[in-house]
């Protein structure tokens, strides 16, 4: 080794040697300051957009809870599982919901019944459906007051409820459509008869007219050739040449 790189070396020591515990924390922080501002940022751009895509399932079923059967309502539904996983308060009143969802009151069979019958079972149906349906809206209610705690929001499970603003032509036609749907359904499984009404316009002295004397010539031809096969009249026949015309008189 030479002496200028046994120099060198025995500076590069003596620089290291007279660093003081903060001196290297120092170079420490200058040198992992950017890589941790990076991991911090993208931390927080996860958080964002995670609080983002709850926001966004909860802002549409909060606007669609009026609505169940509306296409977003039920899209809303099926991402809870996915955008709060971990939160369990809201897990349990989404499960508690989808329980009650599917265990609907099935609509009674009619075969081998009698009206009475079924119209007895009509109005269970009925009865369990009404209550059904209240239950729903307090599971709902349960749900989304899970999840406005969750975010933040302070709405009471009354408010959720009641506060909804519906024109009542948008519940006229989801209602007309739901009673044309279920009136279908019962047409074509034979449990309703379609009536059938024949009306007939009375007709003008003309058309009358018109009528009688269409039916008195179908009349006569077919008298005309009843006779006819039956040998009691002849039918007339002209021929005609070049030269000249004959006609065969009638018997």
């Amino acid at each position: 080794m030479t002496t200028e790189s046994t120099d060198a070396a025995q500076e590069a020591i003596n620089l290291f040697t007279g660093f003081t515990i903060s001196d290297i924390l120092m170079v420490c922080a200058v040198l992992l300051a950017p890589l941790i501002a990076v991991q911090v940022d993208k931390y927080l751009e996860k958080k964002r957009n995670k609080k983002e895509r709850k926001l966004n399932v909860f802002k549409t079923l909060m606007a669609t809870r009026g609505k169940a059967l509306d296409p977003r309502h039920v899209e809303g539904l099926n991402m809870i599982d996915l955008e709060f996983v971990g939160d369990k308060s809201v897990t349990d009143a989404w499960k508690a919901y989808l329980d009650h969802l599917v265990n609907m009151p099935k609509y009674p069979t009619t075969e081998g019944k009698n009206e009475d019958e079924k119209k007895a079972d009509k109005s269970l149906y009925d009865s369990q459906m009404s209550t059904w349906g209240n239950a729903r809206e307090n599971h709902l209610a349960d749900l989304l007051f899970s999840m406005g705690n969750s975010l933040g929001y302070k709405f009471d499970k009354t408010h959720i409820k009641r506060s909804i603003y519906s024109p009542q032509g948008h519940a006229d036609i989801e209602n007309e459509q739901q009673f044309l749907r279920k009136a279908l359904i019962e047409l074509l499984m034979g449990r309703l008869t379609l009536p059938v009404e024949t009306i007939t316009n009375p007709l003008s002295e003309e058309a009358l007219k018109a009528r009688e004397e269409e039916q008195a010539e179908q009349k006569l031809i077919r008298e005309l050739l009843i006779k006819h096969y039956k040998g009691e009249i002849a039918a007339s026949v002209r021929i005609v040449d070049d030269r000249k015309e004959y006609v065969q008189p009638t018997e």
